[in-house]
Order: structure tokens, then sequence, then C-alpha cells
């Protein structure tokens, strides 16, 4: 699971080519604001941003369509950005394989807050 950082798509995609690559929703989430920031009025916009928690953990086609549906009544263009958003990377219907109820990447965020001291460091010294 990651974040979508710039490179880092390609490079699961090179060296773990055989597994499923999960984006973490809180990215996802934030991506999502920052559009719609500018373009929707905050009521509406919480709003939007339940629906898309519909959208993400939707455990079935009926629900997520069903949860898709309810995005375009609200804003066609909120349900566009979702279409054009690897939603198979994040959505739970559309995922190809198992995300075990996984939707944030918190731990690594952790574990990257912690080490990041370190994170310059050669390995023998990190340890």
């Amino acid at each position: 699971m990651s974040d979508r950082t710039k490179g880092l798509k390609e490079a699961v995609l090179e060296i773990f080519s055989m597994d499923h690559h999960g984006y973490c929703l809180r990215h996802i989430k934030a991506n999502f604001m920052t559009e719609a920031t500018t373009r929707y009025r905050k009521a509406l916009k919480d709003s939007l941003v339940k629906t898309l928690n519909k959208v993400a953990f939707a455990l079935n086609e009926s629900e997520y369509v069903a949860a898709l549906s309810e995005m375009e009544r609200k804003s066609p263009e909120a349900k566009e950005w979702i279409l054009r958003n690897d939603v198979e990377h994040w959505a739970n219907a559309q995922f190809p394989g198992e995300r075990y109820g996984q939707m944030y990447s918190n731990l690594a965020e952790s574990f990257n807050a912690w080490i990041k001291p370190a994170r310059g460091l050669p390995i023998l010294q990190m340890v």
C-alpha cells in the first residue's frame, strides 16, 4: 500500500509485478479535497467525501455502482474524478486482490516518522 508518490507506482509495478498495489485512502481523500476545495461549498464537499468513502468501502459491485451513481447525482465532475484516479487501486469492489480490511497506510506512516532521522544513514549505521 502506498500514497502514489511520483515514481513509486512504476517502482512497485516493476519490483512487485505479481502483486496488487493498493493506495492509501487517506491520500486519495486528501487529493480529492484539494480539488474539491476550489469547486464546492463546504456542505457539498463534506457530502462528496462521505460518498467517496461509500465508493471506497463498497464490498461488491452493486454497492459500488450505487455509490458511484450517488456521486454522479451530487456531482458528475466528482464521479469523473473517481474514474480518472485509479479506482481499481483503492476501492474494495474494484481491487483485484484482497485488501484484508487495510484501507490506510498508518503503520507505514508511523514507521517513516520514526525512522526519519536515520533515513540518510548507511544500513550498518542505521541498525
